[in-house]
């Protein structure tokens, strides 16, 4: 388990074996790199241990690291020392930036300009800081692929200021104004779509949304503000998704210790990556797999990269590192994507296509 705010970079090593009839060398994935920044609603549950277990579990090789300032914002984090040391010292394949989420709960397109930290509220250029985050790290690491974590806020939504506001509602809103924020020259990144999971599942239980200190099964914290246990797990989901593009495997012994809540919360999330792939970005980092025009089976991909690999399941297949990969029709399984990786060792995953 890891332990913030000091917990240890942590690496699973991961290597898997052909499911070929034949002796081979294994297949070794390359190792995905993520850093977290942001601020106690990482910290609650502790989500990038949370994101390093889904990962384990699903037999991905990952190294996690997060730069954490309680109650503060991308305002902090731009000119904080010990932000830009760990931006600099490995060269992350994600940088997932989780900004303080209060200020994107104001009518969109618009983003809540006075921000209250160390203790006095003053007008700050958030959006500007943001984007001038992104654009610094992707200076400093070519190919770096941001991820602007599209979260949530308080629970039942903010009547006094919106009359007849609700969870939903305010999620509403911060979606448009993340979407915003992305629309803007120069940046152009991902969204993970973690306050759409959070209310496709109020839709659904809409008991999620309270707020109870006896109860860990729900999205909210006892403050209805920080997640609890279930919303951290829903938001891990979601960044689990949109970076390895399939679910995670159920972990064992379960999150929440209800196999049901954690089944219906992978099931949700992974529904709402596939429902906001138009608006995420996603599809510029991942690429597509084309059947053969005379054969189903035949699957390719684009010319553009430098290495390819393909995979059944979570099994990487030996020898098939072209462009094209034309499995054996006795030996079919459910499903194949392809890795592959750019001039700059840049990795992308695709989504896995089904076979019926």
């Amino acid at each position: 388990m890891l332990k913030l705010p000091n917990f240890l970079f942590l690496i699973f090593v991961f290597t898997s074996f052909s499911v070929l009839a034949q002796v081979s060398a294994p297949v070794k994935s390359p190792q995905i790199k993520i850093l977290f920044i942001g601020n106690s609603y990482l910290y609650n549950n502790n989500l990038p241990d949370i994101e390093y277990r889904l990962a384990r579990a699903s037999g991905i090789d990952v190294y996690i690291d997060a730069e954490i300032a309680m109650g503060q914002s991308v305002n902090r984090h731009i000119k904080a020392k010990s932000t830009w040391v760990k931006v600099n010292s490995r060269k992350w394949d994600y940088v997932i930036i989780q900004d303080h989420q209060r200020f994107y709960y104001d009518t969109p397109p618009s983003l809540d300009s006075f921000c209250f930290e160390d203790k006095k509220l003053y007008k700050s250029p958030l959006m500007d800081n943001n984007l001038k985050l992104q654009d610094s790290i992707k200076k400093l690491i070519p190919g770096v692929k941001i991820i602007w974590f599209e979260g949530w806020e308080q629970s039942g939504g903010v009547e006094s200021r919106f009359p007849g506001d609700n969870t939903v509602k305010l999620l509403g809103r911060m979606h448009a104004n993340f979407k915003y924020l992305n629309d803007q020259p120069g940046a152009h990144d991902i969204i993970a779509p973690i306050g759409d999971a959070y209310a496709s599942s109020i839709i659904q239980r809409p008991y999620l949304q309270k707020v109870s200190p006896d109860r860990s099964d729900l999205l909210f914290d006892h403050d209805g503000r920080h997640p609890g246990k279930a919303g951290s797990f829903l938001a891990a989901c979601v960044l689990f998704e949109t970076i390895f593009h399939h679910p995670p495997m159920d972990l064992k012994p379960t999150y929440n210790k209800v196999p049901e809540m954690d089944t219906f919360l992978i099931k949700t999330s992974w529904q709402v990556m596939n429902d906001s792939f138009a608006y995420t970005n996603l599809a510029s980092v991942t690429p597509e797999i084309r059947h053969g025009w005379l054969n189903k089976y035949a699957f390719h991909t684009a010319k553009k990269y430098a290495t390819y690999q393909w995979y059944s399941g979570n099994t990487a297949i030996a020898g098939a590192n072209k462009r094209k990969y034309k499995p054996e029709t006795k030996g079919l399984k459910p499903s194949y994507w392809v890795e592959t990786t750019d001039s700059r060792g840049c990795v992308y995953m695709s989504f896995p296509i089904k076979l019926e």
